[in-house]
């Protein structure tokens, strides 16, 4: 109930104007709470979930995505729909299009589900494609722990094979050199292979402090949104 109240009292209007502009109609809106229903529940009434990937070999577990997260449940607005725009671009043509395409804002504004949903749709579209999605703090982990482990050629194969990376909150490499370094040249390896390149932040490139200025000329090389 609280949840209930929150969204309708936060987002009535947004909700509206969105579906208002979809339908050409003036809607009235009732929020309702759906019972927990199950797995099982759900694929019984409309068929397996994600079954793509079951046919097609490809494993979430191995991308790093949130089924939650797709172009379909995706709320495009005033405030996104260019950059809605550009994703849907980038699906058609991985690191053709927008390369890279580097996503900034604030808190809550739906940067995570727009990459994460970019990579869905390009999964589905290209199911051979090699795609992952991480937080740039989970890239930093897994150097330092290739650099304790002394396996930075597995570092290095895991992030520079890909056809597809997609990194979140990209500001929190600022301040630390070596993930900088390894990232501008994980960066530059995708690039000139022609791979897709996704990045979000909080804030635009030029502004995020104690970063490669390398590294800002590259996040600044493609579309920013």
């Amino acid at each position: 109930l609280y949840v209930q109240n929150l969204v309708e009292g936060r987002y009535y209007s947004l909700i509206k104007s969105c579906l208002d502009r979809q339908t050409q109609k003036n809607n009235s809106l009732v929020f309702v709470i759906k019972p927990r229903v199950t797995k099982q529940e759900i694929e019984k009434e409309n068929g397996p979930l994600f079954s793509w990937q079951k046919e097609k070999g490809a494993t979430l577990a191995e991308t790093g995505l949130n089924p939650k997260y797709t172009l379909t449940n995706f709320v495009v607005g005033n405030s996104n729909n260019f950059a809605h725009a550009a994703a849907l671009a980038i699906v058609q043509n991985p690191g053709v299009s927008y390369n890279p395409f580097f996503v900034w804002g604030g808190v809550g504004v739906g940067k995570t589900h727009l990459i994460q949903a970019i990579g869905h749709a390009i999964l589905e579209k290209y199911p051979h494609l090699k795609i992952i999605y991480c937080p740039s703090e989970t890239f930093t982990n897994d150097l330092v722990q290739a650099l304790q482990g002394k396996t930075i050629a597995g570092f290095k194969k895991k992030y520079r094979n890909l056809d597809v990376l997609l990194i979140d909150d990209i500001q929190f490499i600022a301040g630390k050199e070596y993930s900088q370094q390894e990232f501008f040249h994980t960066f530059n390896a995708l690039y000139l292979s022609g791979k897709q390149i996704v990045l979000t932040s909080d804030r635009r490139p030029e502004e995020i402090s104690r970063i490669e200025e390398r590294l800002t000329s590259r996040f600044m090389g493609g579309l920013t949104v």
